[in-house]
């Protein structure tokens, strides 16, 4: 969640119709997830009854069609103009295949709780475009790459490689201010890691 609420805070980075694409990309896979869920339950199931796992479906319901409403409503904003818009060329941010990856990666692990699966594409995706991203774009995905590994409980691969490699970057103070919300995640990953490795 902290990953999504970075990236919704770059939206105006973007063309509108680039964000607009994303956005219902996401629509459609938290659609897609209730529905592989529901497909296996009866009729009008009284989850109420079902004990621990009739709450774990819940959950599971409630995060896909919230998720669905926010989006669904942000995607009405910014069709009635909501929010300014990069005046980059779409083809510009179209040509980003590591945000793209990033976007799909988010919605594997936040929607469909891969973690492992969305960990191993974003794995891909930052050795194909090292040479080729922005700095922000390989700090975004970084950042959701150590938030992966923490929630895998693999807090080595978490410290050693994405964090690792995010302090690595170099930002200008301008980027700096622009990914505040990015850097201070980091940070709070950084801080809960300390205690794992002290001897």
């Amino acid at each position: 969640m902290d990953v999504l609420g970075a990236a919704v805070g770059l939206i105006e980075d973007f063309p509108r119709e680039r964000a607009l694409q994303m956005l219902r990309e996401r629509a459609h896979a938290m659609h897609e997830w209730r529905t592989s869920i529901t497909s296996q339950l009866p009729a009008d199931p009284d989850l109420d009854a079902w004990g621990p796992i009739g709450e774990v479906l819940s959950l599971w319901l409630t995060t896909a069609d919230t998720g669905a409403q926010w989006t669904h409503r942000l995607i009405r904003r910014l069709e009635e103009g909501a929010m300014a818009a990069s005046s980059a060329p779409e083809e510009e941010a179209a040509s980003s295949k590591l945000t793209t990856t990033l976007h799909r990666a988010v919605v594997m692990g936040d929607s469909h709780g891969k973690h492992v699966r969305a960990a191993q594409i974003l794995d891909s995706a930052l050795e194909r475009d090292k040479d080729t991203a922005t700095a922000a774009e390989l700090l975004e995905t970084l950042a959701y790459r150590a938030e992966l590994a923490l929630r895998a409980e693999d807090p080595a691969a978490a410290a050693d490689d994405a964090l690792a490699r995010a302090r690595a970057i170099t930002l200008s103070q301008a980027e700096r201010d622009k990914l505040a919300d990015i850097l201070a995640a980091l940070e709070d990953m950084e801080a809960i890691l300390r205690p794992a490795q002290r001897p």
